[in-house]
C-alpha cells in the first residue's frame, strides 16, 4: 500500500479534501483565492495528478484543486504519524456551541429544550427491566428537527425532519435550513449533505420536511433490556423541541 494523504485547510473551517502528495505545506491557487493546506500521511490511491473539486463552506463557492504531475508520493508501509498542524487563519470562524448532553434519565421524564444548535442531542432513557406498551411523544414546535428512537439495537421510529412547512423544499426559509446541514453527515446513510441519496432527500439534496411537527408514537416492549436512546438533530441557531418516552404499562 502507497501513502495517500489529506489536505487540511488552515484558514477554511477545518474543511478537509482528499488527494495523493507528499509534500507539506504545499499552497495551492484556486482561482480568486490562495489556499494554504497541510499535507497529513494516510492510506490511500497513489493517484496523484488531477483536478479535484472542493466546496468551501465559508465562500460557499466551488473550487478546482489541480495537482501537477510533478507533485510524487513516496510509496509507504505504515501511515506517517499524523502531524499537529500550526493553524495561521486569516478567517476566523464561529465556534460551534458545546452542548453535554445529560446523560440518562428515567422513563416518563418530559425533556424541554431551548438553546443552541446540538447535532445530535442523545439522552439514554431507563425504561426498567418490565414489559409493556411504550408511548414516545415528541414536538419539534417551529423549527425543523428530526427525532430517531432505538431500543434493543434497533431503530423503533425515524420522524425525519419535522416543523414549519416554511422549511420545506422551494419554500421561503429552506436556505435557513439547508445552510446549517451542509456538510453534516444523515445518521441513517451515513452521507454528507447534500447528496440526493440522503434519507428523505428533496431534489436539492437536503430531507423535506414534513409540517406535522409533533406526534406519539407506541411500541411494544417485549424483552427485559432497559435502555431506550433518544437523538434529536437540530438544524437552526436556536432550537427549541420537547420529548417524553414514557415507562412500559
Amino acid at each position: 500500500m502507497s501513502c495517500g494523504v489529506k489536505i487540511v485547510s488552515n484558514n477554511l473551517l477545518n474543511e478537509v479534501v482528499f488527494v495523493s502528495v507528499s509534500q507539506e505545506n504545499e499552497t495551492f491557487n484556486l482561482g480568486e483565492k490562495t489556499i494554504p493546506f497541510n499535507v497529513l500521511a494516510i492510506p490511500g490511491s497513489n493517484s496523484i495528478s488531477g483536478t479535484y473539486n472542493i466546496y468551501s463552506s465559508t465562500y460557499k463557492t466551488n473550487y478546482s484543486l489541480i495537482v501537477p504531475t510533478s507533485i510524487d508520493i513516496t510509496p509507504c508501509i505504515s501511515p506517517t504519524p499524523t502531524p499537529t498542524p500550526t493553524i495561521t487563519q486569516s478567517i476566523t470562524p464561529t465556534p460551534t456551541p458545546s452542548i453535554t448532553p445529560t446523560p440518562g434519565t428515567i422513563c416518563n421524564t418530559t425533556i424541554d429544550y431551548n438553546g443552541p444548535e446540538i447535532y445530535p442531542y442523545n439522552l439514554r432513557v431507563n425504561l426498567g427491566s418490565s414489559t409493556g406498551l411504550v408511548t414516545f411523544y415528541y414536538s419539534a414546535y417551529t423549527i425543523a428537527d428530526r427525532f430517531i428512537l432505538y431500543y434493543d439495537n434497533t431503530i423503533k421510529l425515524d420522524t425525519g425532519y419535522i416543523g414549519s412547512f416554511v422549511y420545506n423544499y422551494n419554500e421561503m426559509y429552506r436556505e435557513n435550513f439547508t445552510e446549517h446541514l451542509m456538510g453534516k453527515i444523515d445518521p441513517i446513510t451515513g452521507i454528507a449533505y447534500p447528496n440526493i441519496n440522503t434519507t428523505d432527500a428533496a431534489p436539492d439534496g437536503y430531507p423535506f420536511v414534513n409540517s406535522i411537527n409533533e406526534g406519539s408514537f407506541t411500541f411494544s416492549k417485549n424483552t427485559t433490556s432497559q435502555i431506550g436512546i433518544v437523538e434529536v438533530y437540530s438544524c437552526a441557531e436556536l432550537n427549541i423541541w420537547t420529548f417524553n418516552l414514557g415507562c412500559p404499562s
